[in-house]
């Protein structure tokens, strides 16, 4: 993220999901949000990315990675950044579902 271009990532992750489709690899979008601090242009145009991008290539979308984790400080590395061992845990805990369901459309394409 680094205040990278939000056009820069939109492109490299639509490069990533055109490649991907191509090889019929299913594929469950994990979204991110802009920090605050980046300002609301910013935040406004880097936020769209990950939905549209889902909408547009017909993959699930989980909306926001470190959902729970995010600003939660004993779930963060001292940084503020990175998740912690139980940080890492919780991103498990509630991605699983969304997993369990790819996963299940996936069996479900094989059968």
């Amino acid at each position: 993220m680094r205040g990278t271009d939000p056009a820069v990532t939109r492109a490299a992750l639509s490069d990533i999901l055109t490649r991907l489709k191509a090889r019929k690899i299913a594929v469950l979008l994990c979204g991110m949000v802009a920090p605050p601090n980046y300002g609301s242009d910013y935040a406004n145009r880097f936020n769209a990315i990950y939905p549209d991008l889902a909408k547009a290539f017909d993959v699930p979308l989980y909306p926001f990675f470190l959902d729970g984790v995010a600003a939660e400080k004993k779930l963060n590395q001292a940084d503020g950044i990175h998740p912690t061992a139980e940080g890492v845990d919780r991103i498990v805990k509630n991605i699983l579902p969304s997993v369990e369901a790819l996963l299940g459309t996936i069996s479900g394409q094989r059968s």
